[in-house]
């Protein structure tokens, strides 16, 4: 409240009361309370929070992971086979229903009974017949790069998994197998191996057998069938929901609409089992890899990542910022860079803060000391700078250089959209990119 108080002899100065000032105090504390009240509703705040309750417990008890996620797995089940169900019910109902109706209402009943069973055999044969798109990348071939095919086809066989029908390399430090639905049904799939090109450049094969080995053994649902199909789904129900929202119309945006609102809450019922899988799957793989060697592989994909992250592509995009006429190839000379430009020094402080790092909420993927620990290891393996790529092993060189000119040719045509230039014609063309 603004008060007009008298100063002196015909002077008079403005001023707040005390009442003023208790309520500015009051609003402070009210700012500051609220601002309180934000933080603890942040969601980092509240999975940290979540993480310190139930971490230790899943680690404890990993069946328990298991057993939060299955709820969410029987809603994305429940929701796929609903119009069926619901088709088949109508129809045994409706009989019956035909044969008792005598008034009105009856008939009412038995038209929307009807009518339901023609909506629901019709989105039931939509789910059936929708083409769902398999994923996009460089498609490889047999004759390409045989020894991956054998590589690939030895690793099935020990790990009894399930056939990796396409092979395809994408432009990202990643390694996965995605499982396309087939007829609607997330277990009736075609099996898609995404290679990271920048793996194949920048790992040992040795290192890149190791990695691959455990994709394969996630794909085939060891070392537990029910935990590996929980993990999955995490990808397999993205595919329901890109497609169907690239696709549009009121059918597909029903669909669409149903797993933007489910992928996020079954990712948060599904993390901790996801996060134990793997802990599992690395578990498994000592009963094929040494443990000596999975931890050095494990301590070795970790510093690849960092030195391309932080030092490899900042370099590029640093020449190709100075020299704009003067292109340069990335993939062409990755594996070149990588045997000769990591520095011990550097790769030892990334490993250092890899290990310090023991919580990690945004991934579940395991940080790195508890995957060791995991394994019966408390310190990281032994750092090496290749001398040889896995690509350069798996690969002829011809094949190899089409493969590098093709993802220099699409980087090149990025960086040039990116600055507002004319884009340069590539070498070649293919539609597998």
């Amino acid at each position: 409240m603004i008060a007009i108080k008298p100063h002196g002899k015909g002077m008079y100065y403005i001023g707040y009361t005390p009442h003023d000032s208790m309520e500015s105090q009051e609003k402070v504390n009210m700012a500051i309370r609220l601002q309180e009240l934000r933080s603890q509703l942040n969601p980092a705040h509240g999975r940290e929070l979540i993480h310190k309750v139930f971490e230790p417990v899943f680690n404890r008890f990993p069946f328990l992971a298991l057993l939060a996620s299955l709820p969410a797995v029987a809603i994305g089940y429940a929701f796929l086979f609903l119009f069926p169900l619901l088709a088949i019910v109508l129809g045994l109902v409706l009989p019956a229903l035909i044969s008792s109706a005598n008034t009105p209402y009856d008939w009412s009943i038995v038209a929307l009974s009807g009518a339901g069973i023609i909506i629901s055999v019709a989105m039931s044969y939509h789910m059936l017949r929708f083409p769902f798109s398999l994923p996009r990348g460089y498609q490889l071939e047999h004759t390409m790069t045989p020894a991956l095919f054998d590589l690939i086809s030895e690793l099935e066989q020990t790990f009894e998994s399930a056939a990796i029908h396409r092979i395809i390399v994408r432009h990202d430090y990643a390694m996965q197998v995605i499982k396309t639905p087939s007829h609607g049904i997330p277990f009736l799939t075609t099996n898609t191996l995404v290679i990271g090109l920048p793996l194949l450049l920048s790992l040992s094969v040795d290192h890149f057998r190791a990695l691959l080995a455990r994709r394969i053994c996630l794909a085939g649902g060891k070392p537990g069938r029910t935990g590996s199909h929980v993990q999955q789904l995490r990808t397999t129900w993205r595919r329901y929901r890109d497609d169907f929202s690239r696709t549009g119309g009121l059918v597909n945006g029903f669909y669409a609409s149903f797993f933007r609102l489910y992928i996020p809450v079954y990712d948060s019922l599904s993390f901790y089992a996801a996060r134990q899988n793997e802990l599992a799957i690395d578990r498994y793989a000592i009963g094929h890899i040494n443990d000596r060697d999975l931890a050095e592989v494990l301590s070795q994909e970790i510093v690849t990542r960092k030195f391309l992250e932080k030092v490899f592509w900042p370099k590029v995009y640093q020449l190709t910022q100075r020299n704009p006429d003067k292109p340069v190839l990335p993939y062409q000379n990755m594996a070149n860079v990588v045997t000769k430009g990591m520095r011990w020094e550097d790769m030892k402080v990334w490993l250092e803060d890899a290990m310090e790092k023991t919580v990690d909420n945004l991934h579940y993927m395991p940080p790195l000391k508890q995957r060791l620990e995991n394994i019966g290891h408390s310190k990281a393996g032994v750092l090496q700078q290749p001398e040889r790529v896995a690509a350069t092993q798996l690969f002829d060189e011809k094949s190899l250089a089409d493969l590098t000119g093709q993802f220099d040719q699409l980087w090149l045509k990025r960086q040039q959209l990116r600055h507002h230039q004319a884009p340069v014609k590539p070498a070649s063309s293919d539609s597998r990119m």
